[in-house]
């Protein structure tokens, strides 16, 4: 997984949003092509109001959607609502650095030490800390940082790797075996996303 890839708050204008998400994947269905805004219409999925809103939601789903491998789409259309909720959040984390480097070095990290509970403190550390490898988190002030961090939480609330915004307690997790098959096709290391360790994600590859 790259590491200097640049860091936005993007995600901002869509949480995990599943519902939604269904919505686009119903509207475009199972292809191996990329999507793109031109032959969507956001406003008939979304059914919003206003236009601003909905193409910047639009934008994240469809761009988390394109990162997906057509055995990952092929999933979210026959599976239930936890695999899809799975999928959906690789599909954030490949197309987002922050979301992706924040899971798999502070939740999975703190997971795999025995650590279940995240503090609001890990959240300024973790930005802190990547202040240097990433400048453009300068440009932020800081309510939009805490914008941005109320939102992680609550996507992390969403696909069930914390149990609530308000406790925040680590949850372990459970990979159907054909998520994680599609998972590990992609690439082994997205494993991490949902707080695998490296000798269960070694395991997985070898069944």
């Amino acid at each position: 997984m790259k590491k200097t890839d640049t860091y936005n708050f993007s995600f901002t204008a869509a949480s995990l949003r599943i519902f939604n998400f269904m919505r686009l994947v119903d509207a475009v269905g199972v292809t191996n092509e990329t999507v793109t805004m031109s032959e969507i219409d956001e406003e008939k999925i979304l059914a919003k109001g206003n236009a601003g809103s909905s193409n910047r939601e639009m934008y994240e789903l469809l761009k988390r959607y394109n990162a997906l491998t057509p055995a990952m789409k092929q999933l979210l259309v026959v599976e239930g609502s936890a695999e899809r909720k799975q999928i959906a959040f690789v599909g954030l984390c490949k197309t987002n650095a922050l979301i992706r480097d924040f899971v798999v070095e502070i939740l999975r990290e703190k997971a795999l030490v025995f650590d279940y509970k995240l503090e609001d403190s890990d959240f300024i550390t973790f930005l802190n800390r990547k202040q240097e490898l990433h400048p453009e988190l300068e440009k932020f002030a800081e309510s939009t940082k805490r914008r941005a961090k109320q939102q992680v939480y609550k996507i992390l609330e969403e696909v069930g790797l914390i149990d609530s915004v308000a406790d925040k307690n680590i949850q372990q997790q459970w990979l159907d075996s054909k998520v994680a098959k599609a998972i590990i096709q992609d690439n082994p290391e997205y494993l991490k996303f949902f707080l695998q360790g490296d000798k269960d994600i070694q395991l997985q590859i070898e069944l």
